[in-house]
């Protein structure tokens, strides 16, 4: 499906529309915005920690279903905090960060052994000759 994220959202939401009351619509899933889709993950925002507990306890299964139909497989839902947002996109990016790092530190501590067995070689031949 080529629909960009605010296109799920819509028809996921109008889907849940019709299956409860208006005012419990607009208190509790029309604030959700979704904040990143990964494979069959997707990331919803909630506004606060009320919100979110309410959501998940209430709706879940509701907006899994809607998910579901809108992307046509099976998908997990996950409903964070703003705050969280940040880390959801740090984890999607921790693997590329994590082989960075791991190949820096792999060649920094190859370069330390380098100069550390070179001055200790310099040692004993200063020292012996």
């Amino acid at each position: 499906m080529n629909c960009n994220i605010d296109e799920i959202l819509d028809k996921a939401k109008t889907l849940i529309k019709d299956e409860m009351s208006e005012l419990s619509f607009k208190t509790w899933i029309e604030p959700l915005r979704i904040s990143s889709i990964d494979n069959n993950k997707i990331y919803l925002i909630a506004t606060d920690s009320f919100k979110k507990d309410s959501v998940e306890s209430r709706y879940k299964d509701l907006l899994i279903n809607a998910f579901n139909m809108v992307l046509q497989r099976n998908c997990e839902i996950y409903i964070i905090l703003n705050s969280e947002d940040k880390k959801v996109e740090a984890k999607n990016n921790l693997s590329t960060s994590n082989i960075t790092f791991l190949a820096l530190s792999t060649c920094l501590l190859e370069s330390y052994n380098c100069l550390y067995v070179s001055s200790i070689d310099t040692f004993n031949t200063s020292t012996f000759s």
